[in-house]
């Protein structure tokens, strides 16, 4: 305490109290800890004893202050306000109420405070001081101001967006739409607050968005929807893209705010805007800012001096620990759930406020930044994390945060561009969204005129644009949107829609201009390429051999070609507005029926919704010339997808009617001699039939004899004969039984030349493994690595392809002999829509240069004894997929294997 003095009140205060002597020593140690100033003042205000806290917020020294009253450093505008403050509260009921004023320090600077005064009186209770208890506000004052202003801004922005934007309560009432909200809902301010906004909502979508804002009452995870609504007044259905968030005070939920943008032209017209990516630079050890690493399993690696300080830990303590120990009990799930997002790939970083718990026991808020270090190989290495101790400014800027939060998610992520242009037409503000879509960096654009950077002096079209801000300024309400071309650094050119709005004080003159942006280059393109397209649309259609028409959905003809003007014997002029039906053209079946109600082409496609072919009819012209005519009709819809008209082609096929009956008399006659014939060659295929037999029997007869004879000299007298005898008996044998198999072959190869296909369905997968199984069964001691690829299924004749897979499967097996593992893959591929199938092997393989000499009856490219067989099985294999209208070839390496393809027609 200064200058003695404290020792009289508190001495009083233990002589009334009665109390120890250690109460005034306490008493006088919380007087003098107190960031709070006390002073005591005699009546006529002269200035008797105080605390260290008020000399320090005064600027005077003790002694200074012992020879001032409270009105030398009380400026002169509040002495009349302060006297009635003691007169009428002070002196009546012993004290004030806490008021408000200012001082005046020592170097003449102004502050505002806040105080209570207490009156102190003698033992006959006559006044004899006061006791001033005094708060300096100067920081609630300015941060009272921040959010003033910032909330005004928000106003401002709001007011001004074409973007809708809406406020609502925890329950989902509306507490605030914005004026492009009332615009795009079809509503105004007062039908849309409290439940209005979500009547409209599609009764089809209305669960989903209430499910979606009922989910931010358990999550601050923002959330994007879209869905739609029924606009009025004209109940149009639109769609609606919504971004909201929840505004919280720790945990309690004290609303939602969100934007609302209309894209149903985008969804229709526009394809996805670009999307950029956030990129952040992380801080490094050595860093002022706190930064750490950890493991993927959230153990803490290193830690700078920064975050040792923010947590109270040494750098050898955190590394025996992981994040969540250091984490607030509280925000553990939290933290928890981002982090393994981050991990998973769910998001590319993280950047999040959350409390940490120091080693002393303080808890302290920390604005963090959590990203992935990864490896050459894209392997992750560790977390690393930078982390803003943001305690104090949690305490004293809660409003001001979540205002400024409100502003800056709304311009700094919104998919638009936003500019802030002053009245010289410089720019003063450009988004990150404005900022990418242009090319320029912040340097290079901020301070710069938008004519000339971002707006050519003309455009592509000779359009002076030169004057564009003075125009805006001049004329606002003719400026309110405007489309022009717009020059990002590159020099590409490219179309915006602009929305602007000048911004005006509080004497309602225009400081400056604020306009929104968005990129419609691609629409302005489409626009431009979809007039050609319909000029040279026309213009082919007013060429084309076959004529055209277009009939609209009241059944009237809006556009016909020349050539159906021809066929119809009607100029294009008269035909236009013509009903569909019209009696001028007499229009009746081929056999001269009328045409029934519903069997026009129009009819028929406005009923059924879907094209109509090959409808034939005759007509007779105005100049009674009979035509038969071919028509096609398929029907045209409106962009929300109902029957708006049909388009069809009339082929006048009269030359070729006339013609078809000349061919039909022609077919009558052709069809008797195919039937003659066909007997004829049937007749053929039983007498060759009968000859196959005869010759398959004639020969095994003798085959048999030799065969057994030989088996019996072996049995017989084998061990008598000399071993050559021996070794020409078991070859005898042997050809005999390679004789029996050419047999069994050749009259394979002459019954699939002779079968018909018979076509079914046939499952080429299941017949392929079914195959091998059976083959499979008849090997001894084979390690084959046997896989079966995706195969489509196919239509031809089941027992025919299995022949080709019996004889493809069984050459690969024997191929593949000599390979101590087998490798045999089947498997299909689409190409030039057509389904190629293949069979791959690892085995011998064979020389290109013989590859035509493959599906050869008796052409082999290895001899009987490397590999057995008898040259036929590749050329059924052929035959079969011939009669199927198919192609069969193969490729190979030598000694690296061969693949053989076939395709089914």
């Amino acid at each position: 305490m200064n200058n003695g003095g404290i020792s009289e009140p508190f001495s009083e205060q233990r002589e009334n109290n009665n109390g120890p002597n250690n109460n005034e020593s306490k008493y006088r140690r919380l007087y003098e800890s107190m960031m709070d100033g006390f002073a005591q003042v005699d009546m006529q205000g002269k200035i008797i004893e105080f605390n260290d806290a008020f000399a320090k917020m005064l600027g005077y020294s003790p002694n200074e202050l012992l020879h001032l009253t409270y009105l030398d450093f009380t400026p002169e505008k509040w002495h009349i306000f302060e006297t009635q403050i003691i007169k009428e509260q002070v002196l009546v009921r012993g004290y004030s109420d806490i008021y408000e004023k200012e001082y005046r320090r020592k170097d003449g600077t102004i502050f505002p405070i806040e105080l209570r005064t207490i009156l102190l009186a003698d033992n006959d209770g006559k006044p004899r001081g006061m006791w001033a208890i005094v708060r300096n506000i100067t920081e609630r004052k300015r941060s009272n101001d921040l959010l003033k202003k910032s909330e005004a801004r928000f106003k401002t922005i709001a007011e001004g967006s074409p973007i809708g934007i809406f406020m609502n309560e925890p329950d989902g009432t509306a507490s605030y739409i914005n004026p492009a909200l009332e615009k795009i809902l079809g509503i105004n301010k007062e039908q849309a607050l409290g439940k209005g906004w979500a009547e409209n909502i599609h009764p089809e979508d209305k669960q989903y968005v209430i499910n979606s804002f009922n989910q931010l009452l358990v999550s601050s995870i923002e959330q994007e929807i879209e869905a739609r609504w029924i606009r009025k007044p004209d109940n149009s259905v639109r769609i609606n893209k919504i971004h909201a968030i929840s505004v919280r005070d720790g945990d309690q939920i004290l609303g939602y705010i969100g934007t609302v943008e209309d894209i149903t032209e985008r969804k229709l017209n526009e394809e996805k805007l670009h999307e950029s990516e956030m990129k952040f630079r992380l801080m490094f050890d050595q860093s002022p800012i706190a930064v750490s690493t950890a493991t993927p399993d959230f153990h803490f690696t290193s830690a700078n001096k920064a975050i040792c300080h923010f947590l109270g830990y040494a750098e050898d303590e955190l590394k025996k620990m992981t994040i969540q120990e250091v984490t607030y009990t509280e925000d553990i799930a939290f933290n928890d759930r981002n982090l393994n997002d981050l991990l998973n790939g769910n998001i590319d970083h993280i950047v999040m406020d959350k409390r940490y718990l120091r080693k002393d026991g303080k808890i302290v808020w920390g604005h963090l930044l959590v990203g992935k270090v990864t490896g050459p190989d894209g392997k992750l290495l560790y977390l690393l994390t930078v982390i803003e101790d943001i305690t104090e400014r949690k305490k004293i800027e809660t409003k001001l945060i979540d205002n400024e939060k409100k502003y800056r998610e709304l311009v700094e992520n919104a998919n638009s561009i936003i500019l802030r242009v002053d009245l010289n037409g410089k720019i003063n503000f450009i988004n990150k969204y404005g900022l990418n879509f242009f090319g320029y960096s912040k340097e290079e654009i901020i301070g710069h005129h938008v004519i000339g950077t971002i707006v050519p002096i003309r455009d592509s079209t000779n359009r002076d644009l030169s004057k564009l801000v003075s125009d805006i300024l001049t004329n606002p309400k003719d400026f309110e949107q405007n489309i022009n071309e717009n020059i990002k650094r590159n020099g590409e050119r490219v179309w915006v829609n602009w929305t602007n709005k000048v911004i005006t004080n509080k004497k309602n003159q225009i400081v400056e201009i604020l306009t929104i942006g968005s990129d419609i280059t691609d629409y302005k393109r489409s626009e431009a390429a979809l007039n050609k397209e319909r000029d040279l649309i026309k213009r082919i259609a007013d060429t084309s051999p076959v004529g055209i028409n277009f009939v609209d959905k009241e059944g009237k003809v809006t556009f016909i070609n020349n050539q159906a003007s021809k066929i119809v014997g009607i100029s294009q002029k008269d035909s236009i507005k013509l009903p569909y039906n019209a009696q001028i053209l007499k229009l009746s079946k081929f056999d001269g029926t009328p045409l029934a109600e519903g069997e026009m082409p129009f009819e028929q496609v406005k009923n059924k919704l879907s094209p109509v072919e090959n409808i034939l009819m005759t007509i007779e012209t105005p100049e009674g010339k009979q035509k038969f005519l071919s028509i096609n009709a398929t029907p045209v819809f409106s962009e929300t997808g109902e029957f708006d008209g049909m388009v069809s082609s009339l082929e006048d096929i009269t030359e070729r009617k006339k013609a078809e009956e000349e061919l039909h008399n022609y077919h009558i006659k052709l069809e008797e001699l195919v039937k003659e014939r066909t007997a004829k060659l049937e007749q053929a295929n039983k007498e060759l039939e009968a000859f196959s037999y005869s010759v398959s029997h004639d020969l095994r007869a003798p085959l048999r004899a030799i065969n057994g004879y030989s088996e019996i000299l072996l049995e017989d007298y084998g061990t008598s004969l000399p071993a050559n005898s021996t070794k020409y008996l078991t070859s005898i044998i042997d050809n005999v039984h390679r004789m029996n198999q050419l047999i069994d072959d050749l009259l394979n190869l002459s019954k699939s030349s002779r079968q018909e296909v018979v076509w079914s369905t046939i499952n080429m997968e299941e017949l392929v493994k079914k195959v091998f199984e059976e083959q499979k069964t008849l090997l001894e001691d084979r390690n084959i690595e046997f896989s079966v690829m995706d195969l489509p299924v196919t239509r031809g004749d089941s027992s025919l392809i299995r022949q080709v897979w019996e004889n493809l499967i069984s050459n690969a097996i024997k191929y593949t002999k000599h390979k101590k593992t087998a490798i045999i893959e089947v498997g299909s591929f689409l190409q030039d829509d057509t389904i190629i199938y293949y069979i791959k092997d690892n085995g011998a393989g064979f020389d290109m240069t013989y590859k035509d000499k493959l599906f050869g009856v008796f052409q082999r490219l290895h001899t009987s004894a490397e590999y057995e067989g008898t040259g036929v099985g590749l050329a059924i294999v052929k035959k079969i997929i011939q009669k199927h209208s198919g192609t069969v070839w193969a490729e190979s390496v030598v000694g690296k294997g061969a693949t053989f393809y076939f395709t089914i027609g």
